[in-house]
C-alpha cells in the first residue's frame, strides 16, 4: 500500500515562540541546526526549519522509523536522502522546496518525485525586459513564445515563473540541477486553458516534458497556492502510479507532535533567532 504526502507550510503567518524554536532545533541533528542558524533573516530561518521538520515528520509517518533514529544525508547536489534501511520497501522518495511565504513537501513510497515553489515577484535590481535578456539561454524558443504571449509584462513574468517552476521540479526529482546545457535540450509544452478548480485550489495536470524533442514518461501537477505562489510537482510515471491527493496545510504544532529531542536545548538558539532581521 502506497503512502503519499503533499504538504504546504505558511511561514509568513507563523510567529514562533521560544518553546517552538528550542524544541524544533533540538529535534534535528547538529549539522542541520548549524545550517539553519546561519541564515541572516528570520524569513529564511523559518522556511528552512519548517522544511527539516516536514521531512522528519513525513518519514516518521510513512516508515515508522523513530524520530531520533532517522538518518539523513545529502547528495553531492545537496538533496536530502534517507539512509535508514526500510523494512519491506526499497525506497522512500521525498523532496522539499521553499520560497516566499511557503515551504512545500511532496513524498511517496512508490514513485520518484520532485517539487518546487515560486513566488511571483519583480526581478531584483533590474526591469523585466532586461531580466528576460539575462535568462535568454534558460528556455528554448517555443517556451519564450509562450512566456511573451501574454497581455502585459507582469503576466509574462508569471508565465516565466511557471516554466521555471516546472523545470525545477523535474531536476529536483532527478537530482541534477538547472544549467545552461539543461535548458538547451529540456522543454515544456504548457497551456493556460487547462486549469481546473480542485479541492478549492486551481490545478493543472496537462503540461508535458520533452527531452531532445521526445516526450518523457513524467507527469506534472501545478498548483496555485494563492495569487502569489505557484507549485509544480514532477512525478515519474514508469509504473503508472497515481498521485491524486490534495494539499494539506500543516501547522507547526502538527510538525512538532511526537518530535524527540536529539540535542540538548540551548537558550542561545532563541537569542540568535530574535537577533535576526525580517526581509519585508
Amino acid at each position: 500500500m502506497s503512502c503519499e504526502f503533499l504538504w504546504a507550510f505558511n511561514s509568513h503567518i507563523w510567529q514562533p515562540t521560544k518553546r517552538q524554536v528550542l524544541l524544533a532545533l533540538s529535534s534535528l541533528c547538529q549539522e542541520e541546526v548549524d545550517r539553519i542558524n546561519q541564515f541572516r533573516f528570520k524569513d529564511d530561518f523559518k522556511l528552512c526549519l519548517a522544511g527539516r521538520l516536514m521531512i522528519r515528520k513525513c518519514i516518521q509517518l510513512a516508515t515508522n522509523i523513530k524520530w531520533n533514529e532517522i538518518n539523513l544525508v545529502r547528495s553531492t547536489k545537496g538533496k536530502p536522502i534517507l539512509q535508514n534501511e526500510l523494512c519491506g520497501r526499497k525506497k522512500f522518495f521525498f523532496n522539499i522546496s521553499h520560497q516566499g511565504d511557503y515551504t512545500v513537501l511532496a513524498a511517496s513510497t512508490k514513485i520518484n518525485i520532485g517539487i518546487d515553489v515560486m513566488k511571483f515577484v519583480q526581478p531584483n535590481n533590474t526591469d523585466i525586459q532586461s531580466f528576460f535578456k539575462l535568462m535568454k539561454r534558460q528556455f528554448v524558443d517555443s517556451e519564450w513564445s509562450y512566456i511573451l504571449s501574454h497581455e502585459n509584462e507582469w503576466k509574462n513574468m508569471e508565465a516565466f515563473y511557471r516554466m521555471w517552476c516546472l523545470k525545477e521540479s523535474y531536476v529536483k526529482a532527478t537530482g541534477t540541477g538547472i544549467g545552461t546545457n539543461t535548458a538547451s535540450y529540456m522543454s515544456f509544452d504548457v497551456s493556460d486553458d487547462d486549469w481546473i478548480e480542485q479541492n478549492n485550489m486551481n490545478v493543472c495536470k496537462s503540461s508535458k516534458l520533452f527531452i531532445g524533442n521526445k516526450p518523457q514518461p513524467w507527469k506534472f501537477q501545478e498548483y496555485r497556492l494563492d495569487n502569489k505562489h505557484m507549485v509544480a510537482v514532477a512525478l515519474d510515471t514508469l509504473n503508472d502510479t497515481e498521485f491524486d491527493i490534495p494539499f494539506h496545510f500543516v501547522t507547526i504544532e502538527e510538525l512538532l507532535t511526537d518530535a524527540v529531542e536529539c540535542l540538548p536545548q540551548q537558550d542561545m538558539w532563541w537569542q540568535n533567532f530574535q537577533a535576526k532581521h525580517i526581509k519585508r
